[in-house]
């Protein structure tokens, strides 16, 4: 995400950049037993399969042509089968033929433990785990396919390789000032597996950091702080940092294993693998072990931190294999290979656990034995403990013997380390999931759709019947991957969203970022004579709504108001970046709607002190709400003239909404301040921390709100409905003419 891949990534194996920052494989696609280059003794050259074969990875290989001589000595570290011999996993921001019945990746370069540092941080992660989940078992519930079931979840293997971004972070402080951070970091992997624990997981497989003063872009950057260098050519202080940090991880799984007496809980030393790779590299037949192979400026490093592994002037090794460095950060395919093969050994293990040969199959899958560790008051005999005990029960390790733990499915939550068509609020993020849901299975989504959908209404939301009103059907959620259908377009809304950085998870930085992946992976797919959802003219054709800032409007109003105005211009501002960004990534039609009626928001109207106004909402919310559309209104007006070629139309919600309010009767409304589903009776329904539908209107009611927040199916089809007509929009513009419209014109105002 944000990160430029391009050639030569790939080129030692997949031949195209595949969003791996290494010129082939990384550390899980060995796991997972991908087809391997095998050694073709007489051309002493590497002989892949012939082009057109099929690779594991699911994909028709590239025309491959021989570059580079090898060894004819050299054996793969995996020749020997030690691998799940599986295909590799689809990562879950990547849903565009994904294929997830043997697992699913959540990894992002880049990623933090810390949450609000990185965009897809460690708790983003478990977030779009626990929606990944919840969508498996709500498919299966209704009698459909679904690629991991119950039983599944709790057999599949846990594996955390995260923390080492955490620590890059920190690397420029004082020593002392470092150690006081890393507490923290490890605090939240912690957090996360005991998450993932509550969730059902058993089998958790967490790695320890690498070697990070060893990394040729800390070696060629270092300071005066950083002077001292160990015999090897590392820098000590970072080594040092990185081996506290391991320390502590390990200890957090000893203590663990205690706490979950009934799983098993690995932790990999990848700090001893990786520095052996430095330390004794003859032994690996690599030649350049502190030195970059893809970089700028030659020995000793071949790093320029101004210059990325992609820029045309490159100095490129010609032997992948004689180094460990691909890019000053990532490893190359040979050093992940050699990596891979100690990690899977059990080698370098507490307790000595190695991954099984083989992956058990869902349609056979039995149930795995637990761990029962010793019940010991200290982590120190937990760890000695962990280490005698020889039972494949507990997944220990007897002495020097090494036990193989038996999977079903794999579930990765991990940061690679590194230096460096529609936005609304319509569906649900795992978090926001909530009460509204899961006490009230019998109500959500009962008028239209009969079950739950992941909307927090009776039925559709507004989105829902744009899609109608256009002859087509609804959009698919970004992150509902399982049996999504793009080809009519996506929908990046998360419920509960911002649009300022941090303050929710899928915050409009993180939509925007999707939807960059989405397209780029799209027109990847065409580009490799595949099909993809959406091409290159489909993309610029498309119409890109955005209907976010209610969250952040509400937010505001806990500070004073002299603050508003404020704020108020910063939300707008990053709302202005996003549209910039779909803009440069060929978006030429945009609808933007305001913000509703938030005074009027039975929960507000009830929950909240001020003013009301002649119809009973609250006067303050709704003053901010119009003060925020003015300011969005003028960003339109603004983006109107400065995007050639664009047209950008504003819609007053705010108008439509709280007409709704203030002339309820003409539309049928009885009670325009009242829940459906809530307690209490008219007038509002609405009882402060109590969830459920205790009192929950008739099928069909002309009711505007659903939970005192979001509105019911009757709500949102009268929103729709005002909303395409183009009556409250600025310029005038019909939907239905814009989406329809054969060519890109620019309107007036």
């Amino acid at each position: 995400m944000g990160i430029h891949i391009a050639a030569p990534e790939g080129r030692a194996y997949f031949h195209h950049p595949t969003g791996r920052l290494s010129d082939g494989r990384v550390i899980l696609d060995f796991i997972f037993g991908m087809e391997r280059a095998t050694l073709d003794r007489t051309t002493r050259t590497a002989r892949l399969p012939a082009p057109g074969t099929r690779h594991a990875r699911g994909g028709v290989a590239d025309t491959w042509q021989p570059s580079a001589l090898c060894d004819p000595t050299y054996r793969s570290p995996l020749d020997h089968g030690e691998s799940l011999n599986t295909h590799h996993l689809s990562p879950f921001m990547r849903p565009l033929g994904a294929d997830y019945n043997n697992g699913v990746n959540f990894a992002i370069a880049g990623s933090t433990a810390t949450p609000g540092e990185t965009t897809f941080s460690l708790d983003v992660q478990l977030d779009q785990f626990i929606f990944f989940k919840e969508r498996c078992l709500e498919s299966i519930e209704r009698g459909e396919d679904a690629p991991i079931d119950s039983k599944g979840f709790e057999n599949a293997l846990y594996t955390m390789d995260i923390g080492h971004n955490d620590l890059m972070g920190v690397l420029h402080l004082p020593y002392d000032e470092i150690l006081r951070k890393l507490p923290p970091i490890v605090a939240e992997i912690r957090k996360a597996i005991e998450t993932l624990h509550k969730n059902g997981a058993k089998k958790f497989w967490i790695h320890g950091t690498g070697a990070l003063g060893c990394l040729p872009q800390k070696l060629a950057t270092r300071g005066e702080i950083d002077r001292d260098l160990d015999e090897h050519g590392c820098i000590t202080r970072i080594n040092n940092v990185a081996k506290r940090f391991n320390k502590l991880l390990s200890e957090t799984c000893d203590d663990l294993r205690l706490q979950f007496a009934s799983s098993t809980i690995v932790f990999v030393d990848m700090f001893a693998i990786k520095y052996d790779l430095v330390a004794n590299h003859t032994k690996h037949g690599i030649e350049k072990p502190l030195m970059t192979c893809c970089g700028h400026g030659g020995p000793p490093y071949n790093y320029d931190p101004k210059k990325s592994c992609t820029a045309n002037d490159k100095d490129l090794c010609k032997l992948g294999e004689k180094f460990i460095s691909w890019d000053g950060v990532h490893f190359t395919d040979a050093a992940n290979e050699i990596v891979a093969s100690k990690v899977i050994s059990g080698e370098f293990s507490i307790p000595r656990i190695k991954l099984t040969a083989s992956v058990v199959r869902p349609k056979k899958a039995k149930n795995s034995r637990e761990a029962k560790p010793s019940s010991s008051s200290s982590s120190a005999k937990a760890r000695a403990r962990a280490m005698a005990m020889a039972s494949p029960t507990n997944g220990g390790g007897g002495g020097n013997k090494v036990i193989s733990l038996r999977l079903q499915y794999y579930c990765v939550l991990a940061a690679v380390v590194v230096a460096v068509m529609v936005l609304s609020l319509a569906f649900v993020s795992p978090s926001a999931m909530g009460a509204a849901v899961r006490q009230n299975l019998g109500s959500v989504g009962r008028t239209y759709f009969h079950h739950p959908t992941g909307r927090l209404s009776d039925g559709r939301v507004i989105i829902d019947f744009i899609c109608e009103s256009l002859n087509t059907r609804e959009l698919n959620p970004y992150l509902k991957s399982i049996g999504s259908d793009y080809s009519n377009g996506v929908n990046f809304a998360m419920a509960g969203s911002t649009v300022s950085h941090g303050v929710s998870p899928y915050s409009l930085n993180v939509q925007v970022d999707q939807f960059v992946y989405f397209k780029h992976r799209s027109l990847e797919l065409f580009e490799r004579g595949k099909k993809g959802p959406v091409s290159k003219e489909g993309f610029e054709n498309a119409l890109y709504m955005m209907d976010i800032g209610h969250n952040d409007v509400a937010g505001v109003m806990h500070t004073p108001s002299d603050n508003w105005d404020k704020k108020f211009s910063k939300i707008v501002s990053e709302i202005k970046d996003a549209i910039r960004i779909l803009y440069d990534n060929g978006a030429r039609k945009f609808w933007i709607h305001g913000t509703g009626a938030l005074g009027c928001l039975p929960a507000l109207v009830v929950q909240e002190k001020g003013e009301h106004d002649a119809h009973g909402c609250l006067a303050n919310y709704n003053k901010a709400a119009r003060q925020f559309n003015k300011k969005l209104s003028h960003l339109c007006d603004e983006m109107r003239l400065q995007l050639k070629n664009a047209t950008v139309v504003y819609t007053d919600m705010f108008a439509i909404k709280y007409d709704f309010v203030a002339n309820h009767t003409k539309y049928g409304i009885k009670w325009p301040l009242m829940v459906c589903c809530g307690n209490g009776g008219p007038p509002y329904n609405f009882k402060p921390g109590k969830f459920g539908c205790d009192d929950l209107c008739e099928p069909g009611s002309k009711v505007l709100s659903w939970d005192g927040v979001h509105f019911t199916d009757f709500g949102s089809g009268l929103a729709a409905k005002l909303a395409m007509s183009g009556e409250y929009s600025k310029p005038k513009v019909k939907l239905a003419s814009l989406v329809n419209a054969g060519s890109n014109k620019s309107s007036d105002s």
